[in-house]
């Protein structure tokens, strides 16, 4: 019998190709985890805090999240020389409660500064997002506890077990006490209901 009829008749190109498509499809997993862990952690990862200084005064604060070229849409036709490209880059400023936005896009241009202060503290929130800013002070009630960055964040890192403690029980009392009372009003409500419907406006059974 012909060699490569017999090699065809075993089975082993089969055996081969399997395989390899098998290796193809793990290597293709393998690198869609690696462009999701490469482009997903750095969203875990903090950034370093960016004071921007404005040319006119103004100030903003927050991470460097994206830089990009302006667009152009009146540049020169072709065969010409193409103007300066300009960027600008988007600024995570947070404070969401103070200025309505997380972001804001700073045309490079208008830029006269960029510093990286030291003691720019950034503060997870349960509401309203991140906060940028310095620690000044820390206040229990209208007494002020600690002042300065370095005593401040002291004050604070020894007062949040307690925060989340207090935190805690807020969220039990949410969900089991108020809202167990939820429950018998809704329980209440509906029999009321079901005694207005059976023509039963007052008296004891209301």
């Amino acid at each position: 019998m012909n060699p490569w009829k017999r090699f065809w008749k075993s089975g082993e190109p089969f055996i081969w190709l399997t395989g390899g498509a098998l290796t193809f499809s793990l290597l293709m997993v393998a690198g869609l985890l690696l462009l999701v862990l490469a482009s997903g952690l750095g969203f875990f990862w903090p950034r370093e805090v960016t004071r921007v200084t404005l040319r006119d005064g103004t100030v903003i604060l927050g991470e460097i999240a994206e830089r990009e070229a302006i667009p152009q849409p009146g540049a020169p036709p072709a065969g010409r020389p193409p103007a300066p490209a300009r960027h600008r880059i988007k600024v995570k400023q947070g404070n969401r409660d103070l200025t309505g936005a997380d972001f804001v896009w700073v045309d490079e241009a208008n830029i006269a500064t960029r510093e990286k202060p030291p003691d720019t503290v950034v503060v997870e929130r349960r509401e309203w997002g991140n906060f940028y800013g310095v620690l000044r002070d820390v206040r229990e009630g209208d007494r002020v506890v600690a002042e300065g960055p370095e005593a401040g964040w002291a004050a604070v890192q020894s007062r949040l077990p307690q925060a989340t403690r207090v935190f805690r029980e807020i969220r039990r009392i949410e969900k089991k006490e108020i809202g167990g009372i939820n429950h018998a009003e809704e329980k209440i409500r509906l029999r009321l209901k079901r005694l207005e419907l059976q023509g039963t406006r007052g008296g004891p059974e209301v």
